[in-house]
């Protein structure tokens, strides 16, 4: 028997058994109905099996195959099914799909067990235990001018602001307030020397002054 892998365009994988197979018949057996531009798109050797990878790289849209390829076609887009073929060291073709996610593994460097990494982490040593209780809050964290124990005496106070020279004469009601010299009410406002009774129409150089 022959078994031959075909990823479907939306990422299922189907593994398809042959008494007979020919290589040059894989087109079919991926639903094509033509050989044309169905090409062998990768080769690897991996722990003593031969893996090859035909498909077309090109199509209509829409039948663009949406599987995660190993490099270095994992960026190439393929259309449709693609087949892949697993030759054991005796030449046949005998893997199943469970022996092809093993392979799959190796082709991409191996994946990280996340289940290993959370006992490492386990079983690392604290940094911290060899540090003395005095350097630590009473949190368990290292007093490093970062973290700040919320029960310390170290609380920060609300300082007076203290006014400058120029801020308190911008504060104040003489120079260049609004009551002051340059103000409404000053020299030079509207009741002032030059104002509207100064030289308005009532004042000196009004017009009931002087020669008609």
């Amino acid at each position: 028997m022959s078994n031959i892998i075909v990823i479907e365009k939306n990422g299922d994988i189907k593994v398809q058994c042959f008494e007979k197979f020919k290589e040059c018949d894989l087109y079919k057996k991926c639903g094509f109905r033509k050989a044309e531009g169905f090409t062998n798109v990768a080769e690897w050797t991996v722990k003593g099996w031969r893996i090859m990878v035909y498909a077309r790289t090109q199509g209509k849209s829409g039948q663009e195959n949406n599987y995660d390829f190993p490099p270095p076609i994992d960026t190439t887009l393929f259309f449709g099914n693609v087949g892949v073929l697993c030759y054991d060291k005796d030449g046949k073709l005998s893997a199943d799909e469970s022996t092809w996610n093993k392979l799959y593994e190796e082709l991409f460097g191996g994946f990280e067990n996340l289940d290993d990494t959370a006992q490492e982490d386990e079983e690392e040593d604290d940094e911290l235990d060899d540090v003395s209780d005095e350097d630590k809050t009473k949190t368990g964290y290292l007093k490093d001018g970062f973290v700040i124990d919320t029960d310390s005496d170290s609380v920060l106070m609300e300082q007076e602001y203290v006014f400058t020279d120029d801020e308190d004469s911008m504060s104040s009601t003489g120079g260049t307030g609004e009551s002051g010299g340059t103000g409404e009410s000053g020299g030079t406002g509207e009741s002032g020397g030059t104002g509207e009774s100064g030289t308005g129409e009532s004042g000196g150089t009004g017009e009931s002054v002087g020669p008609e």
